[in-house]
Order: C-alpha cells, then sequence, then structure tokens
C-alpha cells in the first residue's frame, strides 16, 4: 500500500495447512487523498513604527493537519523611511498541494519627518529634531523652532538671555540682565546714581571724551576731565588749574584776576587794590621817606 498516493489497494493472505491445503483472503485498503489546507497564523511583532525606524517581520506560522508546522512565506515590503501604511501578504501549501488561506499583516509608519523619534502629530517641532521638546514658554512651540523662546518679545538672535523672560540686555557682559544689573554699564556708578546726575547708564564715557564716568569729574564735557584744585572749573579751562582761589587770568599777565588789582592791565600786577596801593604803594614809598629825614635830623 503506497499511502503517499490516493488509491484502493488490495492485501492478500494466504495459509497452508499440514496436509497441504491452501486457503487465501483479501483485504482491500483505500488510500484517500489528503484534501485538508494548512492554516497560517501571524506571529505577534512590531506592526506600528515610526518614519525612519527599522521594522523587523516577526513571520507567520504554517500548520498542518499531516505536515509539520513550518514558516509561512511572505510577500511585500516595508519602506520605513516614507510614512505610509504597508501589507505584508502570507502564503503556505501542503506537500498534498493543499494550500492555506492567505493572511496579511499591516505594518504603519507613523509619520517623523524630523526623524527624531517623536511622531509628528505629538512633536512640538516637526520639522527640526529635538528629542527633548523642550518648550521653555510652553507656547507648545519647541524651542528648537521657536524664535522667541521665553515669549518676552525679543527674538533669541537679539536676547542675551533667550531662556529667562525677566531679561534681555546685558550692556556690559557681566552676565547680569540690566533689569537686575545696579551698574549697567560697569562703569562703578550706580544707575540710580547716574540717572540723577544726568549720565547715561548704559554708556560708560557719556561725554565720549575716553575717560569713564566713574573718575571723570565732568562725565558730561567731553572737554574737561580733572579739577585738580576743586574749584569747580575743570583744568582745561582753568588758567589756575591748582589754585582753587583764582581760575581766570584775562590781561595774561600771569596773576590771577582775584588777586590782580588791574586784572584787565596787563602792565599792571598789583595783588591789593587799597585806597593807598598795594603792597609796594606809593603810600610806603612816603612813608620810607619821612623816616630817613627824621633820622638826618637827628
Amino acid at each position: 500500500v503506497d499511502t503517499t498516493k490516493a488509491g484502493t489497494y488490495t492485501v492478500t493472505y494466504s495459509a497452508t495447512d499440514a496436509a497441504g491445503n491452501t486457503v487465501t483472503a483479501n483485504r482491500t485498503v483505500t488510500v484517500t487523498a489528503d484534501a485538508t489546507a494548512p492554516v497560517i497564523a501571524i506571529t505577534a511583532g512590531m506592526d506600528s513604527i515610526l518614519q525612519g525606524n527599522t521594522w523587523t517581520d516577526a513571520g507567520a506560522v504554517c500548520s498542518d493537519n499531516l505536515d509539520a508546522s513550518k514558516s509561512a512565506t511572505a510577500a511585500g515590503t516595508v519602506n520605513a523611511s516614507v510614512a505610509g501604511s504597508y501589507t505584508i501578504t502570507y502564503s503556505c501549501a501542503d506537500t498534498a498541494g493543499n494550500s492555506a488561506t492567505s493572511v496579511t499583516r499591516t505594518v504603519s509608519v507613523l509619520p517623523d519627518a524630523d526623524l527624531d523619534s517623536v511622531i509628528d502629530s505629538a512633536d512640538n517641532c516637526p520639522t527640526i529634531p529635538n528629542v527633548d521638546q523642550l518648550d521653555t514658554d510652553s507656547d507648545s512651540q519647541g524651542n528648537a523652532c521657536d524664535a522667541d523662546d521665553d515669549n518676552d518679545n525679543v527674538n533669541d538672535e537679539n536676547d542675551a538671555f533667550p531662556l529667562d523672560a525677566t531679561e534681555s540686555v546685558d550692556t556690559d557682559a557681566d552676565g547680569i540682565g540690566n533689569n537686575a544689573d545696579s551698574d549697567d554699564d560697569n562703569d562703578g556708578l550706580l544707575d540710580v546714581i547716574e540717572v540723577s546726575i544726568g549720565t547715561d547708564p548704559l554708556v560708560a564715557d557719556s561725554d565720549f571724551d575716553g575717560v569713564n564716568d566713574n573718575i571723570d569729574v565732568f562725565p558730561l564735557d567731553a572737554t574737561e576731565v580733572m579739577d585738580t584744585d576743586k574749584d569747580g572749573v575743570g583744568d582745561n579751562a582753568d588758567a589756575f588749574p591748582r589754585n582753587a582761589r583764582e581760575t581766570t587770568d584775562s590781561d595774561g599777565d600771569g596773576v590771577g584776576d582775584n588777586a590782580d588789582a588791574f586784572p584787565n592791565d596787563a602792565s599792571k600786577t598789583e595783588e591789593d587794590n587799597s585806597l593807598f596801593g598795594g603792597s609796594v604803594s606809593w603810600f610806603s614809598l612816603f612813608a620810607l621817606g619821612l623816616v630817613r629825614l627824621f633820622r638826618i635830623k637827628k
């Protein structure tokens, strides 16, 4: 009997006794063809991936009533670099030629345009990679694509503190924002003092004379810096920068106007404009003459 082929087979049995008598009997064996198709079962696997990731087929198992189980044959491809839905079809047949009903697996490649492993629908910057999804100002726009991360109305490119909504300018570049910095221009004068005296709290040298406000006696006068005699007149304009009692010499005779009895006459330099003249006056000469005359007469 060939059990691999369908058909009717006869098996004959015989027996002989001691007297030599023989008897026979027949058995009819029918081999029926295998008409049962195998069954395919899909193996559980990852049927949904993010764009750009790798998809691995978990496969399917083909089970038959007679044959040993085996892997089903898969047909179809998944392009993980392009978002979309893909179908994988599994098929198999047993040794009798019976084909299983094909089954399919649907694989979804979810959109992730920037390939940062965050699905576009949940990505706060879908076109710029930002795995951390940082959103400082909680405006649903990630820092990676937000022009104003701290939402202080100053674009990050112009903001010295792009992640601090309370600061945006650091005039003296000392790492402390102007709002918190008591000396914005770092010239040694507190902002409140500069405002009170009229200098610019954002400019270390308000009169641009090359000398910072904190050491410039005349921070708003580009022609003056020092006042050596502290008379309120700058050294450049003071004819006597080391004499607090004098500032001008109108006649240019080297004697200050305050001490010069004739401030507009360079030929006279008496320093005492009293009733009797200066220190060497006509009255003095007259008195000296009288003394000499008195000595002669004696």
